[in-house]
């Protein structure tokens, strides 16, 4: 049962990188409001949701593994999630 968690957690540790990737490097237009404003594209909050409940699966499901690889893993998710702090900050100021 602990392995299985642990390689769920490297699993969602990938999804969350690619995740991150796509937020820091593709940029997402604005998309034009009805009024003739401009918006943020919700693609870009969908991909940085998606970003931080992956890297927070990971810090979890990393917590319940059983190897030594587990502590790696729990440090990935944190630098993770920090970096998708960070790339969504660089698309919204």
């Amino acid at each position: 049962m602990r392995k299985s968690l642990f390689l769920a957690s490297i699993a969602t540790a990938l999804l969350s990188a690619v995740a991150v990737f796509i937020d820091w490097t593709v940029p997402f237009p604005l998309v034009p409001h009805s009024d003739g404003s401009l918006r943020i594209n919700p693609c870009d909050d969908l991909v940085f949701g998606m970003g931080l409940l992956l890297c927070l699966a990971t810090i979890v499901l990393a917590a319940l593994g059983r190897y030594r690889w587990r502590w790696f893993l729990i440090a990935a998710g944190m630098l993770l999630f920090v970096f998708s702090l960070i790339g969504f900050l660089q698309n919204h100021v």
